[in-house]
């Protein structure tokens, strides 16, 4: 059985992946579709209210490439 760590993020690594998104033009929908996550949860993770694992962040990474 896998257990993933979560972890807290600095508030402007959320700021960092929204401004990326934008750059890319991606909605919020869309980026999460790409990464394998729900739309909620990026949006908590951009606005600094939530952490996340190693692993959605490099999903959210190899997203906006």
């Amino acid at each position: 059985m896998g257990c993933e760590i979560t972890m807290m993020i600095d508030p402007l690594i959320g700021a960092r992946i929204r401004y990326i998104r934008e750059l890319n033009h991606f909605t919020r929908e869309e980026l999460a579709e790409y990464a394998e996550i729900s739309t909620k949860f990026l949006y908590e993770i951009e606005n600094g209210q939530k952490g996340l694992s190693a692993t959605n962040l490099l999903k959210i990474c190899q997203a906006l490439e």
